[in-house]
């Protein structure tokens, strides 16, 4: 889809998810603007709108297994709203946006919290319990599973977001975060997903590590 009819589908989303909330609709339109913007910029080659149009999808896809749609939904606009590959603070930033521009809204602070909760995970990727964090977390991780052709143009648009990083200290990086990965016990966090990409995200993964490590 190009990418000005993918922006205007993602503002009809943001327009049913605000009247769903029954949010301050001036306010909101703004806000909602100024997300599909911050998605669209130049140096979002993997964390930008195809990323948030995949969310979306995978949230449809698991309707059925989702206690607050809302609440993910949010969490999908929002998590990556802030995205400086020269900072190590973008998930605490995105959190700490989400709940203004929340507060602004007029979104109840319960589920305000939760959805700032829920960014915050996306640092670790590690459970606490909630099914609808976990399913959240595991969709956010899911390009780990994709076919090996998905992936690899997935490695190479993060290389190029890290492009200001030497080769040496990039794959040393990228080797210990996937290292950490191989490591778990599982890849997922739910059973739905472990099963449907977790043999294909070890798989992935080990290419990817003996690649880097040549």
């Amino acid at each position: 889809m190009p990418d000005a009819e993918l922006r205007a589908a993602l503002r009809r989303l943001w327009g049913n998810l605000v009247e769903r909330l029954g949010a301050d609709r001036s306010v909101s339109d703004r806000i909602g603007e100024t997300l599909v913007e911050a998605y669209s910029g130049p140096d979002r080659h993997y964390h930008g709108l195809k990323h948030l149009d995949f969310l979306f999808g995978e949230i449809d896809r698991h309707a059925d297994r989702i206690d607050d749609r809302d609440r993910l939904e949010l969490a999908a606009w929002f998590h990556d709203w802030i995205y400086d590959t020269q900072r190590s603070d973008n998930e605490e930033r995105s959190a700490e946006t989400a709940l203004e521009m929340l507060t602004k809204m007029d979104v109840p602070t319960k589920l305000s919290g939760q959805v700032a909760k829920l960014i915050r995970m996306t640092k670790a990727h590690t459970s606490e319990g909630d099914g609808d964090d976990d399913l959240f977390l595991d969709m956010d991780f899911a390009i780990l599973g994709a076919p090996a052709d998905v992936y690899d143009r997935y490695t190479e648009q993060v290389r190029t977001e890290y492009g200001w990083v030497p080769d040496e200290y990039f794959k040393a990086g990228r080797v210990e975060f996937l290292g950490g990965v191989m490591g778990r016990q599982r890849i997922f966090l739910t059973d739905i997903y472990e099963a449907e990409f977790g043999a294909q995200a070890r798989e992935n993964i080990a290419r990817e590590i003996a690649r880097l490590s040549r």
